[in-house]
């Protein structure tokens, strides 16, 4: 899916908010049907999974399950029962520029 990019805010500064808006956003991006076909087709057991955890997603959702489930899966199910964030560590490049991970 490529890198997770954090735009600076106005005032050229990115939050911790920033950053946990801009994952929330990235992960409920819908799987394109693309994706889907390869998951399938190449990692049978991983669709399984993926699609344990959409049911499980939307049977636990606050609104209407069924609105939900009509969205179709999205990229966070593919995280499974890993989905939970616990932090963030930054690893600093030769270039002078720097990742920030996520685990």
């Amino acid at each position: 899916w490529g890198p997770i990019v954090i735009d600076k805010g106005e005032n050229g500064k990115v939050s911790f908010g920033d950053i946990i808006e801009g994952l929330f956003e990235y992960f409920q991006q819908p799987l394109l049907p693309h994706e889907a076909d390869v998951i399938e087709r190449d990692f049978p057991d991983v669709w399984r999974r993926v699609k344990l955890a959409f049911e499980q997603r939307c049977r636990k959702h606050h609104g209407i399950p069924q609105v939900e489930w009509a969205r179709g899966i999205r990229r966070v199910d593919c995280l499974g029962e890993r989905h939970m964030f616990w932090g963030m560590w930054v690893t600093h490049n030769a270039n002078g520029t720097f990742h920030l991970n996520l685990g």
